[in-house]
């Protein structure tokens, strides 16, 4: 049985450059208050997601 090989990483991009801010975002699907006032910076070659109902 061979040892599996060493997964690859890919080398840190990120610069410290804000590409996006988002500020108070507040999200409502009917009754469902789904985000309240959230706030986030995605910075030059961050990967971000939102996942929810």
């Amino acid at each position: 049985m061979n040892a599996p090989e060493p997964a690859i990483v890919a080398p840190n991009r990120i610069t410290g450059e804000t590409l996006l801010e988002v500020r108070a975002i507040t999200l409502r699907f009917g009754g469902v208050e789904a985000l309240k006032n959230i706030s986030f910076d995605i910075m030059e070659g961050e990967i971000r997601a939102i996942i929810g109902p």
